[in-house]
């Protein structure tokens, strides 16, 4: 069976909260515009804690390109403090003539 989890980023509305109920998480470390996700800090550390109590198997972190340069968008995650051992994704799409 397909491992099925979400995709989160401030516009969900809040952080994730215990009431998740899946084996990973992946959500946003930065914007397009290179701004860091406003919920990012506190998804992060719900991850690391339920990571810890194994509530989730792992975690992942996506950034997304657009309007910063490509040479930058790697570094991003590590000013979270993302740790190694999780996932990472560019989440790579085609809007607004990009």
């Amino acid at each position: 069976m397909a491992n099925v989890y979400p995709d989160v980023s401030e516009h969900q509305g809040s952080a994730v909260t215990d009431a998740f109920n899946r084996r990973f998480l992946m959500f946003r470390a930065t914007s397009e515009w290179d701004r860091p996700d406003a919920k990012a800090p506190a998804n992060l550390a719900w991850s690391l804690k339920a990571r810890t109590a194994a509530k989730v198997d792992n975690f992942g972190v996506y950034v997304i390109p657009g309007f910063v340069s490509n040479k930058v968008l790697p570094a991003r995650p590590g000013t979270l403090k993302v740790p190694n051992d999780c996932v990472g994704m560019t989440d790579w799409e085609r809007w607004s003539g990009k």
